[in-house]
């Protein structure tokens, strides 16, 4: 029984490839360096919000770097849409990445042996 799993383990080490997460996260193209000023001073204000309780103050910085965020937003996109004019392909890629993949229910395999052929069986 043991050395079934390690011969699942050597195959599945072998065999599987690997996902690798990328570094970082995605970053937003379209904020600006006042922006992410804005940003570093909402945490501040957020960790002295935490300790002593200074609402007022979070609430001030949180509005500014919403408008801040809300603003910069506005440019880039009016910035893509005079680009988009000589560019068919930044046009596309632009509204690709604004589409949100529907997520599809994966076949399964019946007591009796049989797959799904559509999502009402699978359900």
């Amino acid at each position: 029984m043991l050395d079934d799993v390690g011969i699942i383990n050597a195959c599945v080490n072998s065999y599987v490839p690997l996902y690798k997460r990328a570094a970082g996260s995605k970053k937003s193209p379209w904020i600006s360096k006042e922006t992410k000023k804005l940003l570093k001073k909402l945490d501040r204000a957020w960790l002295a919000y935490k300790r002593n309780t200074k609402l007022f103050a979070y609430n001030k910085v949180r509005n500014k770097t919403v408008t801040s965020i809300r603003n910069d937003k506005v440019q880039y996109q009016k910035k893509l849409v005079k680009r988009m004019k000589n560019s068919q392909k930044m046009f596309y890629s632009y509204i690709r990445s604004k589409q949100k993949n529907p997520k599809t229910v994966s076949k399964v395999c019946s007591a009796a042996g049989k797959i799904s052929e559509n999502d009402r069986e699978t359900a």
